[in-house]
C-alpha cells in the first residue's frame, strides 16, 4: 500500500509540474511578450506605465519607462508653482518687474495655454494662481471659502493677455505686479505628452502613461486586443460611466470629485471659473479625446468652467477633438458627435 500512494503521489507532483511547465513554456514559444508595469508618485499624483514591444527586450523595455518618468521629472521641477526655482516659481515673483529666462518647453506650453483661452474665451487662464491659492486645494488642513473682498482683490490680477511671451530669448514677462500664474490645468498633460515621446524615442510602440486617470494610449495590448480605457462614474463609488476603445490619442477627465472640501454642508471643488473665482457649476465630469494629452487637459478644464451646452459647443468647433460631458445636478451625458467611435458598439449604453 505505501509503495502504491508513494506512486500515485509522484504521478500527481509529476503531472502538475507538468503543467505549470507547459504554461510558461507555451507562453513563451507563443511569441507573447511580457507587459511590463511601474508606477511612481509624480504631479501630486500616483503615475503608471504600462509597456511591452516584440523588438525590445524586457530590460529595454523597463529602461525606456525608466526615461519616461525622468521626463516627467523634469516637467515638474519646471512647472510646479511651489517649487523654489522652479521657472514658473520664478516667473510668479518677477511679475510686474522683469522678464523671465525660461525652457522653450515652457513657451510651448503657455502659447497652447493662450491658443485654449481664446477659443475659450477666457474659461481657461493660467493667470487664476492668486485666486487657487485663496482657496487652498493644495495646502494640507481645515479649508474655509475666502471672503468676497480678497477674491475681488485676486480676480483683479486674472489677465491671460498680459503674460507676454518672446520665443527668441525665449522669456515670460506677467505685465502686472501680483499676478500669479498656475499651470496645474495644462502641466499634467504636456508632461504625458513629454513621457510618451521618451516611450516612442526608445522604440516602445506599445504603452499606455496614466497620470491619475488622464493618459496617452498607444498600440495595443500585448495579447493584440486593443487598450480599455474605463471612465470613473463622477457619481462616485469605482462604476464605470464607459469603456474607450482608443490608441494613438490621450485621454483626459476633469471632475468635481478629485479635490474638494465640504465647508457649512457645502461642497467646493477645485475647478474654479475665472470670471467669478468660485468653483463652476453645471458640469460633474468632462472628459476629452484628442491627439495631445496638453491641448485635452486644458479643453477638459474649459469645458467644464463653460457648462454643459457652451462646453459641447467648444468640443463641436474644435477639429479632431471629441468629449463626453456630464451634467451636475440632473447628471445628463452629453456626448459629441463623434464621441461614439470610442465606445463599444459606438452607445454608451453598450
Amino acid at each position: 500500500m505505501s509503495h502504491s500512494r508513494s506512486f500515485w503521489s509522484l504521478l500527481v507532483i509529476l503531472t502538475i509540474g507538468a503543467i505549470v511547465l507547459f504554461a510558461y513554456f507555451g507562453k513563451q514559444l507563443s511569441g507573447e511578450p511580457a507587459l511590463v508595469k511601474i508606477d511612481n508618485f509624480q504631479l501630486g499624483t500616483l503615475i503608471e506605465i504600462q509597456a511591452w514591444d516584440n523588438s525590445l527586450t524586457e530590460t529595454e523595455v523597463k529602461a525606456a519607462i525608466q526615461g519616461a518618468f525622468g521626463a516627467i521629472s523634469d516637467v515638474e521641477n519646471t512647472m510646479s508653482w511651489n517649487l523654489p526655482g522652479s521657472a514658473v516659481s520664478r516667473i510668479n515673483e518677477a511679475a510686474g518687474i522683469e522678464p523671465v529666462e525660461v525652457a522653450h518647453s515652457v513657451i510651448a506650453v503657455l502659447s497652447t495655454a493662450r491658443e485654449v483661452s481664446e477659443l475659450s474665451g477666457g474659461a481657461f487662464d493660467v493667470t487664476i494662481g492668486s485666486v487657487l491659492r485663496l482657496w487652498g486645494f493644495s495646502t494640507p488642513g481645515p479649508k474655509a471659502p475666502p471672503s468676497p473682498a480678497d477674491l475681488a482683490e485676486a480676480l483683479d490680477r486674472l489677465d491671460y493677455t498680459a503674460v507676454e511671451l518672446t520665443a527668441t530669448a525665449p522669456t515670460v514677462y506677467l505685465r502686472h505686479v501680483g499676478m500669479q500664474m498656475d499651470l496645474g490645468g495644462i502641466a499634467k498633460g504636456f508632461a504625458i505628452d513629454r513621457a510618451s515621446e521618451k516611450l516612442k524615442e526608445a522604440g516602445v510602440s506599445n504603452f499606455i502613461v496614466n497620470a491619475g486617470g488622464d493618459m496617452f494610449v498607444s498600440g495595443n495590448r500585448n495579447n493584440g486586443t486593443s487598450w480599455r480605457i474605463g471612465v470613473r462614474d463622477p457619481l462616485g463609488g469605482d462604476s464605470l460611466l464607459c469603456k474607450l476603445l482608443i490608441s494613438g490619442c490621450a485621454v483626459v477627465t476633469s471632475g468635481n470629485y478629485e479635490r474638494f472640501f465640504d465647508y457649512n454642508g457645502k461642497r467646493y471643488h477645485h475647478i474654479i471659473n475665472p470670471k467669478t473665482g468660485y468653483p463652476s457649476v453645471g458640469c460633474s465630469s468632462v472628459t476629452i479625446i484628442t491627439s495631445r494629452a496638453e491641448f485635452a487637459d486644458a479643453v477638459a478644464t474649459a469645458v467644464f468652467v463653460l457648462g454643459p451646452e457652451r462646453g459641447l459647443d467648444l468640443i463641436e468647433r474644435l477639429e479632431g477633438v471629441e468629449g463626453l460631458i456630464v451634467s451636475s445636478g440632473d447628471e445628463r451625458r452629453l456626448p459629441s458627435s463623434g464621441f461614439g467611435q470610442f465606445l463599444h458598439g459606438g452607445s454608451l449604453d453598450e
